[in-house]
Order: structure tokens, then sequence, then C-alpha cells
């Protein structure tokens, strides 16, 4: 078991290891910081044998989302209807992962998305952006 995470992490470094200063605003990038998330993700909850397999799917799924969702961003769909779907897709990863994680993992999950989040442009760093107080 350990021998696949360190697999999994080292796939997941390999995939990483472009030219951030090209590929921070593509979908590649999107999708290579999101596997890394998730490598890290799984070592945090401490999975067992039965959860990994359904947890792997359940964030491989909302990756294939969350990649076309920015595909169609690309295509000039609107900003605000994206991130209300991205929005909706998480909720909705949240409530599966919610069926089969424990209360204790479940919580861990939603600290490590809370301080995973992205705050807006590439390279920004999490949180409202300058000349936001951050509340509506």
């Amino acid at each position: 078991m350990k021998y696949n995470l360190g697999l999994f992490a080292l796939l997941a470094i390999f995939l990483v290891s472009t030219n951030p200063a090209q590929a921070q605003r593509s979908p590649e990038a999107m999708n290579d910081r999101i596997k890394k998330q998730n490598v890290e993700l799984m070592a945090t909850l401490d999975l067992n044998e039965e959860q990994r397999p359904v947890v792997e799917k359940i964030l491989n799924d909302e990756m294939e989302m969350r990649s076309k969702l920015m595909e169609e961003r690309g295509g000039g769909g609107g900003f605000g209807a994206i991130r209300e779907k991205m929005e909706k897709l998480s909720e909705e990863t949240s409530e599966l992962l919610g069926d089969v994680l424990t209360e204790d993992q479940m919580a861990s999950f939603l600290d490590f998305r809370a301080k995973n989040r992205r705050g807006g442009r590439p390279g920004e760093p999490p949180g409202p952006r300058r000349g936001q107080t951050g509340t509506l």
C-alpha cells in the first residue's frame, strides 16, 4: 500500500514538473495542481483499503469535470456561470465523499480543501483580491 502511494506521489511530481511560468494559466496546469493536491489529500485522509478506490474515483471524476468546465470557459462561457458550476461540483463531491469517509476524515477533507483553495488569478495567494474586503 505504501508502495502504491509512493508511486502515485512520484507520478504526481513528474506531472507537475512543467515550466510553471508558462503553464500556470492552462487547463493542464490546473489538472497537474489538482493531481498533486489529490496525492496529498489521500495521504492526509489515511484511507482504508475499501475507501481508497472509491475516493480516488470520486476525486478523478471531479477533476475530469473541472477540466471540461475550464474548456468551456476557454470557449467563451461566462466566468460567473462556470464558477457557479464549479462550486456546485465541489458541493457534489463533498456529498459523495461524506458517504464514504468517517466524520474525522471528512473534517480533514474540508480543512484540506479550505487551505488549498485558490484565490483568483494564477500566482495569487488565496483570499480576497486587493481592494476587496472578503465579505459580501
